[in-house]
């Protein structure tokens, strides 16, 4: 394993991957800077349409921040920005980082000195909460089973969750340990990981566009033998779902396709082709009635994304006029900027 001898030192790559995200990604960048073990942000862009890396690079000036933005012509999926931002990093340590998460002070150094702790752990995860400080669902869990999953979308989970079979594998309704615990798997949301046991793995699994990846990743490295532990001493709060409300049928659509690849990877075997079958069938249900839901949140997204452009059109006008020296100090740095 490699040798950190300073934690207090800049030594962690951290790899966003954006799709309009808005100013979440200004205030997930801010709360990273502030932490003194960050050596780079890369910030991969899936094609947005919003204003969020105009913000970004309004925000911070590239001359004095460790900031590198690699910009997509199209929306490859998450997976995929995953793998381009930690081919673009340099550091040992890597962490991936949601555009709407924010981490608190102190929060990175405790998952960087848990992970160097324990030789045979290959990633670390923080407690994760909503904006209330409520737990966040997912951070960590067991490893689904098709059953389990089938339990929890159709509801049985309530009426059998004293059956091992059929419980919930989220253990957000279990008290929060006050220590580092092992877990079989943690959220994609915010992640530490190392870097050999990430090329040990080809990385993410491209063939996911969006959710899952999170579960094969844990899922694969407890196929080599590889631990996963739970850091809840560290806190990053995660607003959950921002970049998702831009077109919420698709990236429902693309978790359904994700949610069967998964279980068909995983759990091949004979003896689960009738629980696959079950689980196809229900989330094609579950797919159906979502799109009366998909559509009117995406015109009300629309609808309030134009009002309040238009509320703030005068005093936008106003600072970005008061603003422009800093902007084009931006505009015309030296931060590193790639299409791909």
């Amino acid at each position: 394993m490699d040798d950190f001898s300073n934690l207090n030192e800049a030594s962690i790559s951290v790899v966003i991957v954006n799709y309009n995200s808005g100013g979440y990604l200004v205030r997930a960048v801010e709360s990273l800077l502030a932490q003194p073990q960050v050596a780079e942000i890369i910030v991969v862009d899936n094609n947005s349409h919003d204003d969020s890396i105009f913000l970004l690079t309004t925000e911070f000036s590239p001359e004095t921040n460790p900031i590198i933005l690699l910009l997509q012509k199209v929306n490859e999926g998450f997976s995929k920005g995953c793998n381009r931002g930690f081919a673009a990093s340099k550091s040992q340590l890597v962490l991936f980082f949601n555009p709407d998460c924010t981490i608190t002070k102190g929060a990175l150094g405790i998952m960087q000195k848990t992970l160097i702790k324990y030789p045979d752990c290959a990633t670390v995860g923080p407690l994760i909460v909503y904006p209330n400080g409520i737990e966040q669902g997912g951070a960590r869990r067991d490893l689904p089973t098709p059953l389990q999953f089938i339990s929890m979308g159709s509801g049985l989970v309530f009426l059998l969750s004293k059956y091992k079979s059929f419980k919930s594998y989220n253990l957000d309704g279990t008290t929060i340990p006050l220590i580092s615990l092992p877990i079989q798997a943690l959220s994609g949301a915010c992640f530490l990981i190392r870097r050999e046991d990430y090329q040990m793995l080809n990385g993410l699994d491209e063939g996911y566009f969006f959710n899952f990846e999170d579960l094969d990743l844990c899922q694969r490295l407890a196929d080599k033998g590889r631990k996963i532990r739970f850091e809840p001493r560290a806190r990053v709060v995660h607003e959950r779902g921002v970049c998702r409300k831009v077109s919420p049928f698709l990236a429902n659509y693309h978790t359904y396709i994700s949610c069967v690849r998964y279980f068909r990877k995983h759990f091949s075997q004979p003896s689960n082709y009738i629980w696959l079958l079950a689980l196809v069938l229900l989330l094609t249900v579950h797919f159906f009635l979502f799109i009366p839901k998909a559509f009117y949140r995406f015109f009300r997204y629309s609808i309030f994304s134009k009002s309040k452009k238009m509320g703030k059109k005068a005093s936008s006008e106003h600072i970005n006029h008061k603003s422009s020296p800093k902007h084009s100090t931006a505009a015309n740095s030296t931060v590193r900027v790639t299409d791909l």
